[in-house]
C-alpha cells in the first residue's frame, strides 16, 4: 500500500502505531478503537522511498527500525534513560547493551576526563571520585 505525492508513487506509508493497511486493527487516518482506561497510542506516519523499504526488508522492519532509531536518539541526547528505552522498545534491559553498541552508544556514561582522573587516583594513591 503506497502513498502518492503529486501523482507519483513515493513508497509505503509506515506508521509508528501500526501499518497503514489496517491489518493491526487500526485504520489509516481512522480513530482506532477506544478502550476505557487505556490511553490510545499516538500514530506518526512517515513516507519512505520504495528503495529504502526494500533495503530494510519489509514495511514491518522499517516500522521497527524507525522506532528503534528514534528511541535510541533520545538516549544519545540524554533525554531518556537506557531503562526507559528498553521499556519503550519492549526489549529486556539485558539486551540493551548489544543494541546500544550497534548504534555506537555507550552503555555507561564515563567520560575521558573521568577515566583520566581515576587513573591518576589509582597511580598516585588519591581517593577516587574527587
Amino acid at each position: 500500500m503506497g502513498s502518492r505525492r503529486n501523482g507519483q508513487e513515493i513508497g509505503p506509508r509506515v506508521e509508528a502505531g501500526g501499518l497503514a493497511d489496517g491489518k493491526d486493527g487500526w485504520e489509516a487516518g481512522g480513530e482506532g478503537v477506544n478502550v476505557p482506561g487505556i490511553e490510545k497510542r499516538p500514530e506518526v506516519t512517515i513516507e519512505l522511498p520504495p528503495e529504502l523499504v526494500r533495503l530494510l526488508g519489509s514495511e514491518e522492519e522499517a516500522k521497527r527500525g524507525a522506532k528503534v532509531a528514534l528511541v535510541l536518539d533520545l538516549v544519545r541526547r540524554g533525554t531518556i534513560s537506557r531503562a526507559k528505552a528498553a521499556e519503550l522498545l519492549e526489549t529486556p534491559l539485558t539486551e540493551m547493551p548489544a543494541l546500544l553498541a550497534e548504534y555506537r552508544i555507550p552503555w555507561f556514561d564515563y567520560s575521558a576526563e573521568d577515566v583520566e582522573r581515576d587513573l591518576r587516583a589509582l597511580r598516585g594513591g588519591e581517593t577516587l571520585g574527587g
